[in-house]
């Protein structure tokens, strides 16, 4: 649907429209349980974990007006090979070579899907990949946010924060 719509509408249009409501489908339960539901001790992590989110998701319907829809498709779903990385570089995790090995593999079949020959990779692939980071980063945090928040707190804060960020758009 989003590739059939980037013709006629704007990305920005469409991330907002997908926050939006899913503030919406959340508002009942936010009003029976009131604003203490929403309260929290890691607001920080909610921000950047939305914003990661939001910069997947905008990533994604960027490319999906410049490059085929499996490619994107291709590189928003190569997240789980990125988390590691974002890991190891933000939170210290380590792991054994032998993952690292595994996730190499994993980002070489990714290339040979892409089938990369000359002039069929291009800058916007780079965006589409960046769909995939970010939805990776998003992952990443909400791991830690499962252990203390609720999954409805987070899911609230992350479209709501999302929904805000792409009003300048």
């Amino acid at each position: 649907a989003a590739k059939f719509l980037g013709d006629r509408v704007s990305p920005y249009v469409i991330v907002f429209a997908q926050y939006f409501v899913g503030v919406l489908i959340l508002l009942p339960w936010l009003l029976r349980r009131g604003p203490r539901a929403l309260a929290t001790t890691l607001p920080a992590l909610h921000f950047w974990r939305s914003i990661a989110g939001w910069v997947g998701f905008m990533a994604f319907y960027v490319a999906l007006a410049h490059i085929p829809l499996v490619d994107a498709a291709l590189l928003r779903s190569a997240a789980p090979l990125w988390v590691p990385a974002i890991l190891f570089f933000w939170l210290g995790v380590r792991l054994p070579a032998s993952r690292w090995l595994a996730i190499a593999i994993g980002f070489a079949g990714v290339l040979v899907i892409l089938h990369p020959e000359a002039g069929s990779i291009s800058a916007w692939h780079l965006v589409g990949a960046l769909s995939g980071m970010g939805l990776a980063a998003s992952m990443a945090t909400t791991r830690r946010l499962a252990a203390t928040e609720s999954p409805q707190a987070i899911i609230f804060y992350y479209f709501g924060i999302a929904a805000v960020a792409t009003l300048p758009f």
